[in-house]
């Protein structure tokens, strides 16, 4: 009896330990971590509208474990004092191809093309190769270190990722941006299902006109319903089981202009699915029967560049719709606000991301408001999704992800430092980094100048005088208390360089360097006088009224 007991106890523990291990072998010893972290005195953002002064978020094993202003801090905790600074819940965007391979060449058949009537693949997926909802963005998603890292920076933490290929897209699934193996970055597979009007990739004939492309998609609600409620039927169309089994996920449109987005919803009726629609850089345009459409938007921040009019010609081929559509994009984020629709920001057609923070900022200088922008870059996605009990929240049981940063993240002056995702750090700027502004003499070998930074703390400018008009620019690279200094020995376009490099502290730095003949010199700088900021008048960054 007792030892069947104690086999009873052990087969219990044993496979309850087989229970909480992981599915992938790890190489080396496995490491838990268990260490809770500690983050005090912040301003948290809890939500768009929640928020806590001196709150404290408490973080163990990439989740959020307690928030709040009157927390006990567990005893061996990791603690960060962030006093003065923000944490902001990580952005979310929707629409992304992120470790997606889209290599495929979306070409027209041209001349030298015989043409495509049917499918050339020989499987028992459906006939049109536009139509493909058994993509699955989860089994095909790799993940992409430097791209994650640029959307890391602008304070992103997870993106809804998928094929961007054809009229019927398949699945996305909900990604994380940080590193590691791609089975711990999944945060959720089977999302969302996506469409668009656009034939992608295939090179099958038909469809050839957005017509043919709607016509095709109204098509395909009628087969796939008929497929569902045929019982007896005598073949496997794999394209219309994936369709069915995607119908009760969310259905993204990737619609386009303000036109395309009422032809899409008017098909959504036709069948009884409500979109959620992205496009719509030119909605402010038809906003009324936008809002009527019932519809929440996933709207990009992609606004026209100026155009060249210096050329009498080139400016005569310029119509005044296009300039009045340059002078109100940056106003269709606050016009989609102020009418109540529903929205999500994405950095989507960007083919810059670092103009994301312009393009917002210059949003909210149109009419968006802040609170709005925080809603439709966390809050909203996650909405969206489904997904609010994991990301878009600084909660109790989420995924810890959140950005820390200098102060209000809308302001210009405002420094991301850190983005934490799924309780990791990924240092942004330096929390730490003095503040190097200011005035200086520099010394090296017999030579003493004056050395002037300015700028901003994490991105600076310095300038070395040699009297008290002549100046060269001189390159600075700052990594913790280290630094290098590079200019030119003179304003002489052939002078050499005086490479620096040595230890920084608040008043003094000092270390070893080389002057242009190759000789080794030491070098010392001295403050003299503390940055004093240009006063500037606040003006409001919005356009100028054309016509």
């Amino acid at each position: 009896m007792k030892r069947t007991f104690y086999l009873l106890l052990f087969l219990l523990i044993y496979g309850q330990i087989i229970m909480a291990q992981e599915t992938f072998p790890v190489n080396g010893i496995t490491n838990k971590n268990q260490v809770v972290y500690a983050f005090v005195n912040a301003k948290v953002f809890i939500d768009f509208e929640t928020v806590l002064e001196h709150g404290t978020v408490l973080v163990q094993d990439g989740k959020i474990i307690d928030v709040g202003t009157n927390i006990s801090i567990p005893k061996g905790a990791l603690e960060y004092n962030l006093e003065g600074k923000f944490l902001y819940p990580s952005f979310i965007d929707l629409n992304t191809s992120y470790g997606i391979n889209n290599s495929a060449k979306f070409k027209g058949g041209g001349r030298a093309h015989q043409p495509q009537i049917e499918k050339k693949t020989p499987n028992a997926f459906g006939w049109n190769q536009a139509i493909k909802p058994e993509v699955d963005a989860a089994a095909v998603f790799k993940a992409d270190d430097k791209e994650a890292k640029n959307f890391r920076d602008l304070g992103f933490g997870a993106v809804l990722t998928f094929s961007h290929d054809g009229i019927a897209r398949g699945s996305s699934a909900l990604v994380s941006l940080g590193e590691g193996k791609e089975n711990s970055l999944i945060i959720a597979p089977e999302v969302a299902a996506h469409y668009s009007f656009s034939k992608g990739s295939s090179k099958q004939t038909y469809p050839s006109s957005l017509m043919g492309r709607i016509a095709l998609l109204r098509q395909t609600y009628l087969d796939a319903e008929w497929y569902r409620k045929d019982k007896k039927r005598e073949e496997q169309n794999l394209s219309l089981e994936a369709w069915n089994d995607l119908q009760d996920l969310p259905q993204i449109f990737d619609a386009g202009n303000k036109l395309n987005i009422l032809r899409a919803d008017k098909i959504g009726d036709e069948f009884g699915v409500q979109y959620v629609i992205y496009g719509a850089t030119d909605g402010y345009q038809r906003i009324d029967e936008l809002k009527k459409t019932d519809a929440a938007f996933v709207i990009t921040l992609n606004f026209p560049k100026p155009y060249d009019v210096n050329d009498p010609y080139e400016a005569d081929n310029v119509s005044l719709a296009q300039m009045k559509h340059w002078e109100l994009a940056p106003t269709n984020p606050g016009a989609f606000e102020s009418n109540g629709i529903i929205f999500a920001l994405t950095a989507r057609g960007l083919k810059d991301k670092k103009v994301f923070w312009k393009n917002l900022r210059k949003a909210i200088a149109n009419g968006l408001s802040e609170k709005e922008a925080l809603k439709s870059l966390t809050y909203t996605p996650a909405q969206l999704i489904n997904a609010s009990d994991k990301v878009g929240s600084i909660k109790k049981g989420m995924l810890a992800s959140f950005i820390i940063t200098s102060g209000n993240i809308f302001d210009k002056k405002s420094t991301i430092y850190e983005n934490w995702i799924q309780g990791k750090q990924y240092i942004i700027n330096d929390i730490k980094q003095l503040d190097l502004r200011g005035q200086y003499e520099l010394t090296y070998g017999k030579q003493v100048l004056k050395l002037d930074i300015k700028g901003e703390k994490h991105s600076i400018n310095a300038k070395v005088f040699f009297n008290d008009t002549a100046f060269v620019k001189a390159k600075t690279l700052v990594s913790g208390k280290q630094i290098t200094i590079v200019f030119k020995e003179s304003k002489d376009k052939k002078a050499g360089s005086v490479r620096l490099n040595g230890i920084i502290t608040e008043e003094d730095w000092k270390g070893r360097g080389q002057i242009p003949n190759g000789n080794w010199i030491d070098w010392n700088v001295k403050k003299v006088a503390a940055f004093k900021p240009e006063k500037k008048e606040k003006k409001k960054e919005a356009l100028p009224i054309i016509g």
